[in-house]
């Protein structure tokens, strides 16, 4: 069945989890279309006429703008989002004003792929009603034998569009399953805390099987009202049949024993460079005193490439270059400890690629059983003597004006050297892309790359940076690649890319996908900072919408792209934690008119694109520090022990605070794999989930975008030791999962 349609409008719909906008712009113009009635509204192809159904309407504002509900209350089990044939229900979208009309149906054919238009493969995974719930779990232990009872404490939110909340009233229900996947617990009707906690045990059987048992917590809410977070209020909502299922930890039962020693690696030196011999003493102690002696032990070196940043007043914002592999194993040799536990292995480092890296040297010392106690030390290696930075004063300039960027020399410690001789150069990124007509009607892009030379700077190196300057003469990619060679004559490069905007046009790759290339001032933001993001328009002078989005519009606005590289500033708010995903949509209206004659390709009709960019917001905002202070350094066995606990927010409020308390056996609490952060709530809650919003666009089927090519032709693509010491094996020596402040 075709459906076609002729309209003034593009209009592309934004679905998320918990609210969408559309964005009406006028096709001929760019511009947002102001005053239109939308219609979301059920029908089918076959039957489509007026709309009867509603679902829900809205108007568009000065920006082309309208809000609608998000998928939780439009379809919160998602089916009628997901149709095929003709003759199913399914949700459009319909635009009007005056006399004209536009209509989006809400289905594959006119939904865009997110991961293919991304350089860091963001995702989205639209979820049901309750998908966004949370939930995380600890014990007291860790990890426990058969035999053994099981403290835990689980923690569940749900999510509003902004922050974490108290989960939703309704029927929980707690099982534990054992590794077979049996049911071996359940606790039923559980009710959390006002701090969204439940604790309880389970006394682990004799005969239990080892491996990992699994918590399942499920959620029904077909009998009890939904609260619903909206402001400072609480609404119900009755709907029926809703649930969910999650898994807040794993824990593992196995038959081990404690091991009665620890392990330690030392290192006859602070820093080590190529040709140096490293002495690597090994040693096992036992934890009540003593060696643990002739056991198999084994020395490991591993060295593992990293970013030379000594941290220096000088060297601040200087950046210097790493080479080499990521990783590699460099030794490894077995012995035996002596009679005092010791053991002393030499090795001397081979000339490596690596400019910079870390040496990392375990030790691992085996028990009468077989198993392995390890320990890790590590210290820091040179390749080369010599490191040349560069530091650029902002992230992007302005052609033909003049950059001065900062070159510095500097040795192992960070201090600089005079006298190295350093080049630097400079290059421009050239583009060309030339419509090449294939077979039928089909234009194909013909895409060619160049780094161009377009200046130079050398000298010897100073006690201070020095600069060198040249005036781009256009916008666009360039790159600098600074050179020196260090005390032996080994070189050492390090490159910066720079980014430079202008008036002018900048030939971004064409590739024809739809896809709007997004470049992050910086990897990750604090709450506060202001994130920029550049932006590669092939479409200078066009209307965008910026969108910063999780599961759906946290925050929007409407913005005309300058240029070819265009700054967009994002101010990073508290609920931006813990990350979000900026989008841009770009929209080109028809830029060849008239239209071109019947059966030829249509070079200027209207384009999109859009991008994404996956944001971490890293940031102790929302921590508690927890002090800890016991009366007495040192305890005898059957001291009472008094500890002091202090709780403080970074950003204190008014709330209550609630502790959970475990004292553990250290020789337990080394075979727990997550180690303190198996303890830790802020680890498990604060993650960035994946993004939860649908894209639909008319754009995305104009007439005009597909190819037309002879049967057979190229497509070109389509858009598209002995130590029996204790007797009593007690590793817990306090749990309490509940101390309120």
């Amino acid at each position: 069945r075709l459906f076609a349609q002729v309209t003034p409008f593009q209009t592309h719909l934004k679905l998320g989890h918990f609210n969408s906008v559309v964005w009406v712009t006028d096709l001929s113009t760019g511009l947002p279309v102001a005053g239109a009635k939308v219609t979301l509204f059920k029908d089918a192809y076959t039957t489509l006429k007026t709309p009867k159904d509603i679902v829900t309407t809205a108007t568009t504002d000065a920006n082309g703008l309208a809000a609608l509900p998000g998928t939780k209350d439009i379809s919160p089990d998602q089916d009628i989002l997901s149709k095929w044939k003709d003759k199913d229900v399914r949700l459009f979208l319909q635009v009007k004003k005056d006399k004209d009309m536009a209509l989006l149906p809400l289905d594959n054919s006119f939904m865009l792929s997110t991961w293919e238009l991304t350089d860091d493969n963001t995702w989205s995974n639209p979820e049901n009603r309750y998908g966004h719930m949370k939930t995380w779990g600890m014990t007291a232990q860790g990890v426990y034998r058969t035999g053994d009872t099981m403290q835990y404490k689980i923690f569940l939110r749900n999510q509003n569009n902004q922050t974490l909340i108290l989960p939703p009233k309704g029927k929980y229900t707690l099982s534990i399953s054992d590794p077979t996947g049996k049911v071996v617990d359940e606790v039923k009707d559980i009710a959390f805390s006002s701090f969204g906690a439940y604790s309880g045990e389970y006394k682990i059987p004799e005969s239990a099987s080892v491996g990992w048992y699994n918590f399942k917590l499920t959620g029904d809410y077909s009998t009890a009202p939904r609260p619903v977070q909206n402001g400072d209020e609480e609404e119900e909502d009755n709907r029926h049949g809703d649930g969910f299922a999650l898994n807040p930890m794993s824990v593992l039962v196995a038959d081990f024993t404690p091991s009665p020693f620890k392990v330690t690696t030392e290192l006859n030196g602070t820093s080590f460079h190529t040709g140096d011999t490293l002495k690597i003493e090994s040693r096992a102690l036992l934890h009540s005193g003593g060696p643990y002696a002739d056991a198999a032990a084994q020395a490991t070196v591993t060295l593992r490439n990293r970013t030379f940043a000594p941290d220096t007043n000088m060297t601040k914002n200087f950046v210097f270059g790493s080479a080499g592999a990521s990783s590699e194993q460099l030794f490894q040799n077995t012995a035996l400890l002596n009679e005092k536990g010791e053991w002393v292995t030499p090795f001397t480092i081979p000339q490596q690629t690596i400019y910079y890296g870390s040496l990392e040297v375990e030790s691992s010392v085996q028990d009468d059983r077989g198993k392995s106690v390890a320990s890790l030390a590590t210290a820091p290696f040179f390749g080369v003597d010599r490191f040349v930075g560069l530091k650029s004063e902002q992230w992007f300039y302005e052609s033909k004006k003049p950059v001065a960027l900062k070159t510095l020399v500097v040795d192992e410690t960070g201090k600089a050297v005079e006298g190295s001789k350093i080049e630097v150069n400079i290059e421009f990124e050239s583009v060309n892309v030339a419509k090449v007509k294939g077979a039928g009607n089909a234009y194909i892009s013909d895409v060619t790359r160049e780094w161009k030379q377009v200046a130079t700077c050398s000298g010897l190196s100073k006690l201070e940076e020095t600069s060198c300057n040249f005036t781009p003469a256009a916008a666009g990619s360039y790159r600098a690649t600074a050179i020196t060679m260090d005390s032996k004559g080994r070189e050492q490069k390090t490159e910066l890319s720079l980014w430079v905007s202008g008036s002018d046009y900048v030939q971004w790759t064409d590739d024809e996908k739809l896809s709007l290339p997004v470049v992050p001032e910086k990897k990750n933001y604090k709450i506060g900072e202001t994130a920029k993001f550049l932006v590669k328009n092939p479409y200078p002078g066009a209307m965008a919408l910026v969108t910063v989005e999780r599961y759906g519009i946290l925050d929007q606005f409407v913005q005309k792209l300058d240029g070819s590289t265009p700054v967009i500033e994002i101010p990073v708010k508290p609920d931006y934690m813990p990350g979000f995903y900026l989008s841009i949509l770009v929209v080109s209206p028809r830029v060849d008119t008239p239209p071109p004659e019947l059966g030829q390709v249509d070079m200027g009709k209207p384009a999109f694109r859009m991008g994404y960019v996956t944001v971490p917001v890293i940031d102790p905002y929302k921590e508690i520090t927890v002090d800890v202070k016991p009366a007495a350094d040192v305890y005898r066995p059957r001291d009472k022990v008094k500890v002091n606990l202090v709780a403080s927010l970074r950003n204190p409020t008014k709330e209550p605070v609630e502790l959970a308390v475990a004292v553990l056996d250290e020789s337990v609490f080394d075979l727990i794999s997550g180690g303190r952060k198996s303890f830790d709530p802020y680890e498990g809650f604060y993650s960035l989930d994946a993004l939860d919003m649908r894209n639909y666009s008319l754009l995305y089927r104009l007439l005009g975008r597909q190819k037309f090519e002879l049967k057979g032709a190229n497509a070109g693509g389509d858009g598209g030791g002995s130590a029996d010491m204790r007797t009593l094996f007690k590793y817990v020596s306090y749990w309490n999962p509940s101390v309120k402040t």
